[in-house]
């Protein structure tokens, strides 16, 4: 008499054999998630440090006169009879023109920005590991 089916033995090699390969994709894929994921943050951070320093740049070039009271936390600027400040509040970066204040970041976007003047035309300025500089045109 013969018999159709699997034994047992066959059975459970085949349910071993599926179980590692369905925990060996599984930690593929929760790596794969978490790298995307760290490359995304970088991608998204870097982005924002770009903007900020195409902002920077492009107020500082049409700017009259950079201030002497600037400092390294803080750009102070004039074109023509608008006073514009950049800094850093709340852990938001703020770009205030006159009296109205807006935020360029959200909060913890950037841990720090600072200001370094080398000359009267030129403003050197870090945000986080970034560096870059801007200057006037005339």
């Amino acid at each position: 008499m013969t018999r159709r089916g699997f034994t047992l033995i066959e059975m459970i090699v085949v349910m071993s054999l599926c179980t590692i390969l369905f925990f060996s994709t599984t930690f593929l894929l929760v790596n794969y998630l978490r790298h995307w994921q760290k490359i995304s943050n970088q991608s998204l951070h870097q982005q924002t440090v770009l903007f900020l320093v195409n902002k920077i740049r492009q107020d500082v070039a049409l700017a009259n006169i950079i201030s002497p009271l600037s400092n390294s936390d803080r750009l102070i600027i004039y074109q023509g009879t608008n006073k514009i400040e950049f800094g850093i509040k709340n852990k938001k970066v703020f770009r205030k023109k006159n009296n109205y204040t807006s935020y360029l970041t959200d909060k913890g976007d950037v841990g720090k920005i600072s200001f370094m003047y080398s000359t009267n035309n030129l403003v050197s300025f870090k945000i986080d590991q970034y560096q870059a500089v801007a200057g006037k045109r005339n």
